[in-house]
């Protein structure tokens, strides 16, 4: 598949989600969100760009910064950022399927289901007994440790440009 026709297909994607946007809001209405709520939207402007060039999510990296700094509830902050991931990774896995790009598909159901249980885990039993203070610090400690590990990996400069698919 050609490069150009990547690009058509993630302009596609990005059109769709702005018309469902749209749809729902209304234009007026998504722009008055826009205009309220530009802190939140320039937090997952600079999260998406994180979430582009790490493994993890736009609304992993948005959920400190809005307990921190926009002081937006614990609570809040997660379901938010649940929402927003849900919906990016939504759209970069179609991408990535359309686009044709080479992916471990074994791998895919073991982590598929290792995230089932940890979102209802995490949502149905433990998230309701913590207090909100130790979900902000625990968040922080995961995000810190996930960085640090990132940082080390990304000292060794050889990488491998291709996916080998015959693993076993």
């Amino acid at each position: 598949m050609s490069l150009l026709s990547k690009k058509t297909i993630i302009l596609i994607i990005a059109v769709i989600t702005w018309i469902v946007w749209l749809t729902f809001l209304g234009i007026e209405g998504a722009f008055s969100h826009l205009i309220n709520y530009w802190k939140i939207a320039l937090t997952m402007l600079f999260g998406s760009m994180i979430a582009g060039g790490t493994s993890i999510g736009g609304g992993a990296v948005a959920f400190p910064v809005f307990t921190k700094v926009l002081h937006i509830s614990p609570h809040d902050a997660k379901i938010f950022s649940l929402a927003i991931q849900s919906v990016g990774m939504t759209a970069a896995a179609l991408t990535i399927y359309l686009s044709k790009i080479p992916v471990e598909w074994r791998v895919i159901p073991w982590a598929s289901l290792g995230g089932i249980f940890g979102i209802f885990l995490g949502l149905d039993c433990l998230s309701p007994l913590l207090p909100p203070d130790i979900l902000k610090i625990s968040f922080t400690v995961m995000l810190t440790t996930f960085s640090v590990t990132l940082f080390i990996l990304n000292q060794n400069h050889k990488r491998k440009k291709k996916i080998n698919i015959n693993l076993g």
